[in-house]
């Protein structure tokens, strides 16, 4: 019995083998074709799960995966990771910064902006402190009074007297005073038309103020002044008086009247009040020195 067991195991085994021998070519025909459908269906797939453009299955543009750029029907599709040898892994992380650039060169200046306007005046300062009490001064020399009138005129007179004592107690109706003015006149010599507009001219272009007046006395003051028609107060010592007049201008100006007019001009000094000679203590005197011309046609 135990022969038996034997051989009928061995056949067994040989059996199965010839079997498998027999099944095997139809086995790898049948793999073949499972592969041949699977490639198939994968063509057919990705003819139809992606697009290059957007259509109404493909809606999802994939920015990873195997199908980076491409529209799928799913974001399922875009899961993967591509891995491409010219590109960097995308796994979204930050690199380290990198160090800063070198510092470019400084800007034109800009333009001048406008001038603001003036702000409001600010508060006012407080008053300093006062000063320190001046030196005494020099004993006075010269008091000036304004208190008496000249009678020709009834302008108030200004005397002035040399003392130290209080103003207030000074009379001047002692002192003595001149009045002394300066006018110009012109009287034509005959009754043509170039001697009147020789007059015209003269009484325009000659004025008191181009002649310079000196008074001679006892400390007369002022002692010198411009000419004027308005008497110029002269306080003066008792004693001689007299005057002098005298103009760089006024020659230069009868030239060109004469000149332009062909005329002839001549012309007299007139002392009207007391100009000169001599006066006293107390005197209130009026001088007015008159300029005199006559025109003639030639």
């Amino acid at each position: 019995m135990h022969k038996s067991r034997t051989n009928t195991t061995t056949f067994v085994l040989l059996a199965s083998s010839i079997v498998m021998l027999m099944i095997m070519p139809f086995l790898n025909q049948n793999n073949s074709f499972s592969n041949l459908v699977m490639a198939q269906e994968y063509d057919k797939y990705r003819d139809s799960s992606y697009s290059q453009y957007p259509t109404d299955d493909n809606k999802y543009q994939c920015r990873t995966g195997p199908f980076e750029g491409f529209f799928v029907s799913s974001v399922e599709f875009c899961k993967h990771i591509k891995f491409d040898d010219n590109k960097k892994d995308r796994d979204g992380k930050v690199g380290p910064q990198g160090p800063p650039g070198p510092q470019g060169p400084p800007g034109a200046n800009g333009t001048t902006g406008a001038t603001g306007a003036t702000g409001p005046q600010g508060p006012q300062g407080v008053n300093g402190t006062q000063g320190l009490q001046g030196q005494p001064g020099e004993n006075a020399t010269e008091v000036i009074v304004n208190n008496i009138k000249d009678e020709v005129t009834n302008q108030t007179l200004q005397c002035i007297l040399n003392t130290s004592v209080d103003p207030a107690s000074i009379d001047c109706a002692s002192t003595t005073t001149l009045n002394w003015s300066l006018t110009i006149e012109c009287t034509p010599l005959d009754t043509t038309p170039e001697s009147a507009q020789a007059c015209n001219r003269i009484k325009t272009e000659i004025l008191p103020n181009l002649y310079t007046v000196e008074i001679f006395g006892n400390n007369p003051t002022p002692n010198i002044f411009n000419g004027s028609s308005v008497p110029v107060v002269v306080t003066i010592g008792p004693g001689n008086l007299g005057f002098l007049v005298i103009s760089s201008e006024v020659q230069s100006i009868m030239d060109n009247i004469e000149s332009d007019l062909n005329v002839n001009i001549s012309g007299d000094f007139i002392e009207q009040g007391h100009c000169i000679g001599t006066i006293s203590k107390g005197e209130k005197l009026f001088c007015n020195e008159q300029v005199l011309f006559k025109p003639t046609k030639n």
